[in-house]
């Protein structure tokens, strides 16, 4: 569970919290929309907003790593001995956070294409 360590009490955690909300939520109500509904005015720039949405979670996930290598790079500076089991550790939860914009990213993009076929269709019809 580090990751929810991490979301819970780091601030820049919460955005990723809240993007996986973002991609979840909004990619369920497209395809409700697209699915269920059956709605004509579901436009297409409605559903690249998913793209977007994945997009900002990875580019999120690199900007808190590289973030907290800076930290972590800091506290080895200011440390006179540190053991290299702390600083393997933290080189390892610092990967946690771009594994889960990827992941978001994966999400977003399979959101998009279903969204994107059945929109297709929609709009033929």
């Amino acid at each position: 569970m580090p990751f929810f360590h991490f979301a819970l009490t780091n601030p820049l955690g919460l955005i990723i919290l809240v993007l996986i909300l973002s991609i979840f939520g909004y990619g369920l109500y497209l395809l409700f929309r697209l699915y269920i509904s059956k709605s004509k005015n579901v436009k297409k720039t409605h559903i690249d907003l998913m793209l977007v949405f994945g997009v900002i979670a990875i580019v999120y996930g690199f900007l808190f790593q590289i973030i907290g290598m800076v930290q972590a790079l800091e506290a080895v500076i200011e440390a006179a001995d540190i053991s290299p089991q702390l600083v393997m550790e933290g080189l390892k939860d610092s990967f946690i956070v771009p594994i889960i914009g990827m992941i978001l990213f994966i999400f977003s993009v399979i959101f998009w294409y279903v969204s994107k076929i059945k929109w297709e269709i929609n709009s033929k019809i």
